[in-house]
């Protein structure tokens, strides 16, 4: 089995939260999730209390939820650690993972706040019947992440992560909420290079799934949608992604890494039964993401 180099451990964390920002249909517009996050935080490397990750990449995915639209999505973050506290901007969106877990190879907890924007269906929109709804909104959500990572587990030199998010809609756009389970797990494949996979499915709050799927009774020039209306809060979505990560080099104090993406997510139910997807849209979505990661 190929071993697994300390300088990956910051790595993992943040193209974990890079693929985010493409995986989340919430965030800056990307293609769907909650990604699906896939994701999944490692262990940050060596025991350097302060440290700093740059990603850069850019990604193709549905316009938002449900859409047939594709696009590209140019993307980036920053994550890093300050004082022995790990944190990442990923597009307008920032996460805090308030405890200091030791550096020793043992289990790491997660627990911390997250803030971020949700712009889905701000713009952009192609498909004149959905466009003819009208544009929502941007909104802000505040909320938290709780979860652990477990090195080593299996008994392989990989790392197991499970996390639970949970935001909610402070800006009444949607006055809702997401719940976001999702498991992931890293191993090396190769000498210098990682694989990743997660899963994941999102439950959101009724208010949600009214604001982005239903479809209002009201007289419209053709083309138009049927009226749908949800009830009830469900689970919206399930998804999957692999990514693969390649270290360029390391040299002291500077790390270059390139990786690549791949995701599926597939709306469920009630959700997938609104016009704005079985009619103009697709319940199936897949999007890619390419890019570059320096730390130092």
């Amino acid at each position: 089995m190929p071993t697994y180099p300390k300088a990956y451990d910051f790595l993992i964390a943040t193209v974990s939260l890079f693929t985010l920002s493409f995986s989340l249909p919430a965030l800056a517009g990307q293609p769907e999730d909650e990604a699906v996050q896939t994701v999944f935080e490692a262990e940050m490397a060596d025991d350097d209390p302060n440290q700093l990750m740059i990603g850069l990449g850019v990604g193709i995915g549905p316009t938002y939820d449900g859409s047939d639209n594709y696009r590209l999505i140019p993307g980036g973050i920053v994550q890093g650690r300050l004082s022995g506290f790990d944190f990442a901007f990923r597009g307008p969106s920032l996460a805090i993972d308030l405890i200091r877990d030791g550096r020793d190879g043992g289990v790491n907890i997660i627990a911390g706040p997250v803030i971020q924007g949700r712009f889905e269906r701000t713009g952009g929109i192609e498909d004149d019947r959905v466009a003819l709804l009208g544009e929502k909104d941007a909104a802000l959500e505040l909320g938290g992440e709780i979860g652990f990572a477990i090195p080593g587990a299996f008994g392989a030199p990989g790392i197991l992560r499970m996390t639970l998010t949970g935001v909610h809609d402070v800006t009444d756009v949607h006055d809702s909420f997401l719940l976001s389970p999702r498991i992931g797990y890293m191993t090396p494949v190769a000498s210098g290079t990682l694989a990743m996979l997660g899963v994941l499915t999102t439950y959101v709050g009724e208010g949600y799934g009214k604001t982005y799927f239903d479809v209002p009774a009201i007289v419209l020039p053709d083309p138009t949608l049927s009226a749908y209306t949800l009830q009830d809060g469900g689970f919206k979505d399930v998804g999957a992604n692999l990514m693969l990560i390649r270290q360029l080099g390391d040299e002291p104090g500077k790390v270059w890494s390139l990786f690549a993406l791949g995701g599926y997510t597939r709306l469920l139910g009630k959700y997938a039964d609104s016009p704005i997807v079985a009619d103009a849209g697709d319940r199936d979505s897949a999007f890619g993401v390419v890019g570059i990661a320096f730390r130092f």
